[in-house]
């Protein structure tokens, strides 16, 4: 399973099981796609563990940038204070994503990312490295309310992932299939927000994680501005793991 995104900037991108970018219906911006509602134009991140008080300093820190049209054209991260990683990124007037950049700490490329559209939701894309050496070619495509995407790296090497879609467009079960096996995860949302409660990952039928976020506290946007993330284990024990806080700007 991938792990948590650590930049928890947008929880319905971070939790999904085997990659973001799914391009779930045409025509859909950054900001729809993660649940923002209004014109944000920047987000930042604070994570720190659930029983830290709120005056310590960020453990793990993020920063979102939004256009004026909705798209996520720059991300950063940063460890405690310190900025690791960067990316920007680029899109059509569709809000497809066209090319997206990776860099380090010290502005160095390491990852380039080019996407080739065949229609509104469906793409093929090559991820290289820094030096144009090709890592990992994908193909995406979406029907009705499934979709696949298949990642083969230059050794041959195929991962296939399958996803299955609700009747409000979000994610609700995927299938992730390695050489080491299919590993399933599951979700379940929050109605006032559209992000995710409740993250299940399960394999051959046994349960290996699963993870609640609760979202207590909401801006006047109805944005969650605060999210508590807790393990559950098999006698559904909530243990609280994770405080994210949110501080959104919004374009005037």
């Amino acid at each position: 399973m991938k792990q948590m995104g650590w930049m928890a900037v947008g929880l319905a991108a971070l939790l999904v099981a085997c990659g973001g970018g799914d391009r779930r219906q045409a025509a859909r911006s950054s900001l729809e796609e993660l649940h923002f509602r209004g014109a944000v134009q920047e987000v930042v991140t604070c994570l720190r563990a659930a029983d830290a008080a709120e005056t310590d300093g960020c453990d793990r820190s993020g920063r979102m940038r939004f256009d004026e049209a909705g798209n996520l054209v720059a991300t950063e991260q940063s460890l405690r204070g310190e900025l690791v990683a960067r990316s920007e990124s680029r899109y059509d007037d569709g809000h497809r994503l066209l090319e997206k950049m990776d860099y380090d700490r010290s502005g160095a490329v390491v990852q380039i990312q080019t996407l080739t559209w065949q229609t509104a939701t469906d793409y093929r894309s090559k991820l290289r490295d820094g030096e144009g050496a090709l890592l990992v070619e994908e193909t995406f495509v979406r029907e009705g309310d499934r979709s696949e995407r298949t990642r083969v790296t230059p050794d041959g090497e195929t991962t296939l992932c399958v996803t299955y879609y609700d009747a409000d467009d979000r994610i609700e079960r995927q299938e992730n299939t390695t050489l080491a096996g299919v590993i399933v995860t599951e979700y379940r949302y929050d109605e006032r927000t559209g992000d995710p409660a409740e993250q299940r990952v399960l394999s051959d039928g046994e349960e290996l994680a699963r993870r609640v976020m609760t979202y207590d506290r909401l801006d006047a946007q109805g944005n969650w501005t605060r999210c508590v993330i807790s393990a559950v284990d098999a006698q559904g024990v909530r243990t609280p793991l994770t405080r994210v806080e949110r501080t959104i700007t919004y374009y005037q």
